[in-house]
């Protein structure tokens, strides 16, 4: 959850920069770095989601 709060800070600082400073770029940057790696947390998550109810209908004959 913490990534999520960053991301919404960094993307909420972005709107607020001038588009054309050096802060605007790194703020950019950390933006699109955070949204990956909430992407790869989501998918991570959805995995072993996916591997425990495959497991759950194993076990149970499905």
């Amino acid at each position: 959850m913490h990534l999520v709060g960053a991301y919404l800070a960094v993307a909420d600082l972005g709107r607020v920069l001038p588009a054309t400073s050096r802060a605007s770029k790194l703020a950019e940057e950390l933006r699109l770095e955070l949204e990956r790696e909430l992407a790869d947390q989501a998918l991570t998550s959805w995995q072993a989601t996916n591997e425990r109810l495959l497991l759950a209908d194993t076990r149970s004959g499905r």
